[in-house]
Formats: C-alpha cells, structure tokens, sequence
C-alpha cells in the first residue's frame, strides 16, 4: 500500500531506518520520493510504498530531541554585552 508523500514528512524505510522526505513526484501508486537517511547520511529515492509514516510515538521522540537540542543551543551561546552609547 502507498501513501501520499509530502516534503518534510518523517518516514521509515524497513532497510534504511528513518529519513525525512525532500521532494516528491507523481502521486498514488507511482509516486516516489527523495529520501534523506539519518543512518547513512545519504538522499535516495524510494517509492512511497516502501515507506512508512513516523508513528505518533516516534513523532513525540522526535519533537522531545528537538527540545533538548534547542535547550542545548541556548545554554551554550555567549553572553552578549551591550554596547555603550555615542
């Protein structure tokens, strides 16, 4: 079975584990998608009835890193002064 496909969409690959869809064409049956892969940092294309949509599980995981990510980020950037007046 295939699914519709739209760019930015989390998918799992049975083979290649997760990846976040790029671009697409065609639609139904014949649509495929270009597919970056976390695992071996590579872009493929897949048809999208080897694909499989993130679960809502694996969403809130994904959202959660994000989270801790941007916290991350916020805590290491520098202090920034502020410049004195003319």
């Amino acid at each position: 079975m295939s699914i519709d496909l739209m760019k930015g969409d989390l998918v799992r690959h049975e083979r290649r584990g997760p990846g976040i869809v790029e671009e697409t064409a065609g639609y139904g049956e014949s649509q495929a998608a270009v597919v970056f892969f976390a695992r071996s940092g590579e872009r493929a294309t897949v048809p999208s009835a080897d694909l499989a949509l993130f679960s809502d599980i694996e969403h809130e995981a994904y959202d959660l890193i994000r989270l801790a990510f941007a916290q991350q980020q916020r805590e290491e950037a520098p202090a920034i002064a502020l410049a004195q007046r003319w």
